[in-house]
């Protein structure tokens, strides 16, 4: 991710352009547009927990129902049954290491194994929806959601 953020920064500050933060999560999400039922992108954070989120698409840009987080998927799960959120459908790398349990927990839920990659249109397409939030180059960093072994380490 610093590398993808260096590089947008390389090429928008000297030019005087201003960028747009996009979460992959968000972008994952954009692989079903309009869908009827809530989007889940799921990725393996390690340690048995997973990034994951929750979107409406149904208008074809997602909106988060749960903001993107990092937990245990057991823990993302009962969120999304604790709100009533329906059945979502689920997809992401993440779908590798947890789609069995995800099946197991959430049997009603949809899978979209194929949907898996983050498409650079997207990325694209909801970099020019965040317009209006444009920041400085400079300014921008990227977001994370856990700290680093690092920074549990020594922090």
């Amino acid at each position: 991710m610093r590398i993808g953020v260096s590089t947008v920064k390389g090429l928008a500050w000297p030019l005087g352009k201003k960028v747009a933060g996009v979460s992959t999560l968000a972008a994952l999400a954009m692989n079903i547009p309009f869908s009827s039922r809530l989007v889940c992108p799921v990725l393996d954070a390690r340690k048995g927990e997973v990034y994951a989120g929750l979107y409406d698409t149904s208008a074809g840009f997602p909106k988060a129902v749960i903001e993107d987080s990092v937990m245990t998927l057991k823990a993302f799960l009962e969120e999304i049954s604790k709100k009533a959120l329906g059945s979502p459908v689920f997809l992401g790398k993440g779908l590798e290491a947890y789609s069995r349990e995800i099946e197991e927990r959430a049997p009603s839920a949809l899978m979209a194994p194929g949907l898996s990659l983050v498409r650079a249109s997207n990325v694209g397409l909801l970099g020019f929806e965040k317009a209006g939030e444009a920041i400085e180059a400079a300014a921008l960093a990227p977001v994370y959601l856990r700290r680093s072994e690092a920074e549990i380490k020594f922090g």
